[in-house]
């Protein structure tokens, strides 16, 4: 029986972010967790010790590994940049930690490294597959609320918010007009026209909204 190849996966930033990248790959089929690199030795040491893989002290280390097929970047922010151009320029597919850079040519510069190699690039917006997430968009698409504009939603679901203590009669009803498993959060809807009206030159808000 032919066997299944698996990505081997290089992690760049052993920190708490990290963590979880390397659980799901270990849970994931397709996947294998095969190296890590960070510049603190304690950090490299819990994680060969915990998954047993291969460490560097750098991210250049870990892209010129042969053993890597996808570097996932999980450094601090202003690294972004300079650890995804390093792995896409040893042709290595990338996988970064939101937000993808700083500016706007920092993210032009990762984009021409991934075209000019021919690898993929990707920014690790984890929750787009999430059941409230996809459900927030059928929602959204159905046009119940018109034209949505704006969302803004907790990470938590603020269950019970209408009875706990400074809870308020108006998150009950803002969530009475979604579907069940749909996200609580906010939402702005423009108003519906009619045949031959202009679009309103100011947003308006239509129904109950949270505030803080």
């Amino acid at each position: 029986m032919k066997r299944e190849a698996k990505l081997r996966l290089g992690l760049v930033g052993l920190g708490t972010a990290g963590r979880s990248v390397a659980e799901a790959a270990h849970k994931l089929p397709g996947w294998s967790f095969v190296a890590g690199a960070d510049l603190r030795s304690e950090a490299r040491d819990r994680y060969q010790t915990q998954y047993g893989i291969r460490v560097f002290e750098s991210a250049s280390q870990l892209c010129a590994w042969q053993g890597v097929d996808v570097v996932y970047v999980a450094t601090p922010n202003f690294l972004h940049a300079e650890h995804a151009v390093t792995a896409l320029e040893s042709r290595k597919h990338v996988i970064v930690e939101k937000p993808m850079a700083l500016t706007l040519e920092q993210c032009d510069a990762m984009i021409a490294a991934a075209e000019k190699n021919r690898v993929m690039l990707m920014v690790a917006h984890t929750r787009s597959f999430n059941p409230p997430i996809r459900k927030m968009r059928e929602v959204i698409a159905s046009n119940r609320l018109g034209r949505v504009v704006q969302i803004n939603t907790p990470l938590f679901p603020l269950a019970g918010a209408a009875t706990a203590p400074g809870g308020s009669g108006h998150e009950a009803g803002r969530r009475s007009l979604l579907p069940a498993g749909a996200p609580s959060g906010r939402y702005r809807a423009a108003p519906r026209r009619g045949p031959g009206e202009k679009r309103a030159g100011r947003r308006r808000r239509l129904g109950p909204q949270k505030r803080d």
